[in-house]
């Protein structure tokens, strides 16, 4: 059976053991923290991916909602003036059979980014003024100052 040899702290000094555990130490702090700084950048990064795909999603959906209120507006503008028309001429007691309606035809908008935006929450990674603009431009009261701008 071979012999076993187990050293003893006493015989390797006691000033070398602990600039050796000093310099352990050291470089596991360095280690650590180097992984902690890279893990942060990485986080960073899948932030600002994920608030660059929510504002894509954002700019997409405002344009579709404007086509769909500028295909409407006209039929709106008609509509509105042939009412008054015959609100007019129904004050001296003439019929509305002037006025040629189809319906309501309401703009039909999309909301679908920003609800997805909600529930990934990477609106916290946007901007608040730009999110704060953003949300203004998608709801039903934007479609109506969309069509009095125009």
């Amino acid at each position: 059976m071979p012999d076993i040899h187990i050293p003893k702290l006493e015989e390797h000094g006691r000033g070398h053991s602990t600039l050796k555990v000093l310099l352990e130490v050291l470089l596991i702090s360095t280690g650590v923290f180097l992984g902690l700084a890279g893990e942060q950048y990485r986080e960073t990064a899948r932030h600002r991916e994920i608030a660059h795909e929510a504002l894509q999603r954002f700019r997409t959906e405002i344009i579709a909602n404007r086509q769909a209120v500028a295909a409407v507006k006209d039929y709106h503008v008609q509509l509105r003036t042939q009412l008054h028309a015959a609100f007019e001429a129904d004050a001296k007691h003439e019929q509305f059979r002037d006025v040629n309606m189809k319906g309501i035809q309401p703009a039909s908008l999309d909301r679908t980014a920003w609800d997805l935006a909600l529930a990934q929450q990477s609106l916290a990674y946007i901007d608040t003024d730009l999110g704060m603009k953003s949300r203004r431009s998608t709801t039903p009261r934007t479609a109506s100052r969309l069509c009095r701008a125009s």
